[in-house]
């Protein structure tokens, strides 16, 4: 790894600034099914379960890699096209229908980013640390006065 100012640069610019909220789109992006898109140099896919609450996780099954934003959606978790791993919206594997017995089922083996729909935008938390709290997600003023309207 270049650990130089230079290469401490560029490592910034392809994966951004962590530990802050960000917008990563309009929450319209998120209508049927699931949605994969890149952000921060990360590959997320994002989908809204039963009752409507938006998910974000890395887009990839824990078991070979395959791309989750490919897969089914099926009560509200995402099932993999290749094997069929069911994933839920906190990154926790659900189910293995070829191995019922698997180890995995029950464990969070994919990093789920926390979210907020807030005037028609999402907003994501990318962390350095995945278990790190995030900070409050604090609006101005045009962002929470019925004053304004829409995304920005």
């Amino acid at each position: 790894m270049d650990n130089s100012v230079r290469g401490r640069i560029e490592r910034t610019v392809a994966v951004g600034l962590r530990n802050r909220w960000w917008c990563i789109g309009p929450s319209a992006m998120i209508a049927d099914g699931a949605v994969g898109f890149t952000r921060l140099g990360t590959k997320l896919v994002a989908w809204r379960d039963a009752s409507g609450k938006i998910n974000v996780i890395d887009d990839r099954c824990p078991h070979r890699g395959a791309p989750l934003s490919l897969g089914r959606l099926e009560a509200g978790k995402l099932s993999c096209r290749y094997h069929g791993v069911e994933v839920a919206g906190d990154g926790t594997v659900t189910t293995v229908p070829a191995y019922p017995e698997c180890p995995y089922v029950g464990s969070k083996m994919v990093r789920a980013y926390p979210v907020v729909e807030h005037f028609q935008g999402l907003w994501g938390w990318f962390g350095g640390e995945e278990e790190a709290e995030p900070a409050p997600l604090l609006f101005p003023r045009e962002f929470t006065s019925a004053d304004w309207t829409g995304f920005p």
